[in-house]
């Protein structure tokens, strides 16, 4: 996965609304077999910007 999905995510939850789902999309769909991975890793890194 690529970090920047991690890092937008993270910087959306806390301070810039920019959706990380823009990024995620695309990639989940290029590599359908990680889907869930790229979604866990993005969900994660948006739980950590909120507790932020």
């Amino acid at each position: 996965m690529r970090p920047n999905t991690c890092v937008l995510s993270f910087a959306e939850s806390s301070f810039f609304p920019v959706p990380p789902d823009v990024m995620l999309a695309p990639i989940a769909l290029a590599q359908p077999d990680k889907a869930f991975r790229f979604a866990l890793l993005t969900t994660i890194a948006s739980v950590l910007g909120s507790v932020i």
